[in-house]
């Protein structure tokens, strides 16, 4: 996965290089004015994108989760995948359906990202990765794999918001945020572990 991020950034940059303007790249814009609409849209003063497709995607989601037999299977692999592949379960089909899903989401949330700030620039979500494993942990889900709800993640999501948001209006340095993050990871990490241990014992 991190090798992917590499040489996809890599090819990123190459592709934003314009030699007329020196070896910086540049950002892409100049979008046809229906892009920007499903970023920069408001329904009542609420995002379009939150409205229509971050509400949707959460509830098929879940539905694949908790209702269908998709989600046993991935609870499956992720906590026994030799027990899992004993049982019958298609181990490889769900791994490529999982990989797969995961792209289809970093897709549309890098189309939602460019539509609201209206460019493409090769350097959008630099660490973006570190704060997603951190909302997944503080969220419920074992690193480890077999565990973890959406409403457990939906709690991260909202627990690393109001602590980004509180730091900027006390005007934190974002060092110092970054730090905060790390320290939030670790935590949640070492919390856990010591969960898990607790139920197991």
């Amino acid at each position: 996965t991190l090798a992917s991020l590499y040489i996809y950034k890599s090819l990123a940059l190459i592709v934003a290089v314009d030699p007329r303007f020196g070896p910086n790249p540049m950002p892409v814009s100049n979008f046809p004015e229906t892009f920007y609409f499903v970023g920069q849209f408001r329904v009542g003063g609420i995002p379009f994108q939150v409205l229509f497709i971050f509400i949707p995607v959460i509830l098929i989601l879940w539905f694949l989760l908790e209702k269908h037999a998709f989600g046993r299977y991935l609870y499956g692999v992720g906590s026994n995948e030799t027990a899992a592949l004993f049982s019958g379960i298609d181990v490889r089909r769900v791994r490529l359906t999982v990989y797969t899903l995961a792209g289809l989401l970093a897709a549309l949330s890098g189309w939602i990202i460019t539509s609201r700030i209206a460019s493409a620039r090769p350097d959008i979500g630099l660490g973006y990765e570190m704060q997603a494993i951190t909302i997944a942990v503080l969220g419920g889900v074992n690193i480890k794999g077999g565990e973890g709800t959406i409403g457990g993640v939906i709690m991260g999501v909202a627990i690393i918001t109001l602590l980004y948001n509180g730091m900027q209006l006390a005007g934190i340095h974002q060092i110092w945020q970054l730090g905060s993050l790390g320290l939030v990871l670790v935590g949640s990490v070492f919390l856990n572990q010591a969960l898990l241990a607790r139920r197991k014992f």
